[in-house]
């Protein structure tokens, strides 16, 4: 079974929104403007809590069979290279090796609109 990562990063995007964060392009540090996906923890929930919440959420989609294991593990393997900063009243948890892709803000202004 070959896997479509373009799938799986809208996948995850998703994934970040059913936990209740909001998915946002970020450039961390050493990324030299390059964007990925990331999402904001406020400071009530802690960067750990939050990443359990969402790999809780992977598990579960195997479980409903909406994303076989081999998915899962692809969008697992993306905690691999978790960063964090520091916003003040909240931490940025940003998958370095996801890149954010501009189409994806546009279609999602679309549907609100």
């Amino acid at each position: 079974m070959s896997v479509d990562f373009t799938k799986l990063k809208n996948r995850l995007i998703q994934t970040i929104r059913d936990e209740d964060y909001e998915p946002q392009s970020y450039s961390g540090r050493g990324m030299y403007g390059e964007e990925c996906v990331a999402f904001v923890a406020d400071s009530q929930v802690s960067t750990h809590g939050a990443l359990i919440d969402v790999c809780s959420n992977i598990v579960q989609q195997i479980e409903d069979d909406t994303l076989s294991p081999e998915e899962a593990i692809h969008m697992m393997s993306y905690m691999q290279d978790v960063r964090t900063d520091s916003l003040g009243r909240g931490t940025i948890v940003y998958f370095r090796n996801v890149p954010w892709d501009p189409d994806f803000e546009a279609s999602e202004n679309e549907e609100e609109e």
